[in-house]
């Protein structure tokens, strides 16, 4: 059966969508996915994806292991209290029926802040994955708000390199812990120049180079250290994991294989989004740390070892902690401030 006449039957298979707002302003034809009788998918909206591409971009984690990637790193409050921040920076007051879209929306971590501060707004949530949207539906299903916000919350399955809205029909665009993922964020980055209307902002949150940097030194010195043979070989283990992590994700030519099935692609930095800012013109770009300056380095290398190592502080000996906290004293807070560990970047069109 040749190509076309497959699309031809999967377009009859499926109800396309066209009284919606999302359709009027999305450039291709967007299909319901549960037209095909799947009823936890009724009302997830997608231009329809092939699978291999899909796979290409997600990684499995977001599939089959969506449920546990959501019990780890499922966290709204902090990103109610993240999102309020930067919009105190910009001194922005939701005003009436803006669109927003949230682009890599998984579970709704920015999803669930937007309806709430943005209560009058229309949010489009939008993944690759279609199972993180299964379960932002079910998380939206449960949640106890006005009818009219529920009815603008529209899930759509979309790939953020490729935002086929129409020329300047956003108000805003937010994606947490999103661009990092990515072959080639810079991608998204020029569609949200385009697709934002003049004077809407861009916000995402996001790995910052310059921090990491230190806590990478930080576990060099731990290694180097003469009484490193204390340490367990689990321990040893993590800290040379999180190096070659580090060391991987500052390459900046991402075009080797190796990382096309790697989760956590990139560390950015600061001159990465001032570069891409003005070559796709916006007309500003502020930046500010996500996590308070005080021990930053000692709590940031305490929640690694709980998150990707599975220990507790007491799996590295008080003389490891010392020396991680050496780097915390080396610095002003000041100085922490231009040092992002994670950071919030704000772009202006």
């Amino acid at each position: 059966m040749s190509s076309k006449m497959e699309d031809r039957n999967k377009e009859e298979r499926l109800k396309r969508v066209t009284d919606c707002l999302v359709s009027d302003i999305y450039k291709l034809p967007l299909f319901d996915l549960g037209s095909k009788g799947d009823h936890r998918l009724s009302g997830i909206l997608s231009p329809i994806y092939d699978d291999t591409v899909v796979k290409q971009y997600v990684p499995s984690q977001f599939f089959e292991s969506a449920h546990v990637y959501i019990e780890r790193y499922q966290d709204t409050e902090i990103f109610q209290s993240l999102i309020s921040k930067a919009f105190q920076r910009i001194s922005f007051t939701p005003q009436g029926e803006q669109i927003i879209l949230d682009i890599g929306s998984g579970a709704g971590n920015t999803v669930f802040p937007l309806l709430s501060l943005c209560p009058e707004a229309h949010v489009i949530a939008s993944d690759l994955s279609v199972d993180m949207l299964v379960y932002l539906k079910m998380g939206l299903e449960k949640l106890i708000i006005d009818p009219g916000t529920n009815r603008s919350c529209f899930l759509v399955q979309l790939n953020a390199e490729e935002l086929d809205f129409v020329e300047g029909s956003i108000d805003m665009v937010v994606g947490a812990s999103v661009l990092h993922h990515m072959i080639s964020p810079e991608k998204t980055l020029a569609r949200c120049a385009e697709v934002l209307k003049k004077g809407g902002f861009a916000i995402f949150f996001e790995p910052f180079e310059e921090g990491n940097i230190i806590i990478r030194a930080a576990y060099h010195a731990i290694l180097n250290d003469s009484r490193k043979t204390a340490l367990s070989k689990k321990t040893t283990g993590f800290l040379e994991t999180m190096i070659r992590d580090y060391d991987v994700r500052m390459v900046r030519d991402k075009s080797s294989p190796r990382f096309d099935g790697l989760n956590d692609k990139w560390l950015f930095n600061k001159k990465y989004f001032s570069v891409r800012a003005e070559e796709y013109g916006y007309s500003d770009c502020i930046y500010f740390p996500l996590r308070p300056t005080e021990h930053q380095f000692l709590n940031h290398a305490l929640t690694t070892l709980r998150l990707f190592g599975g220990m507790e502080r007491d799996d590295l000996p008080d003389w490891a902690w010392e020396i991680i906290q050496q780097f915390d004293q080396c610095f002003s807070e000041q100085a922490k401030e231009e040092l992002l560990i994670e950071g919030c970047i704000i772009l202006k069109k």
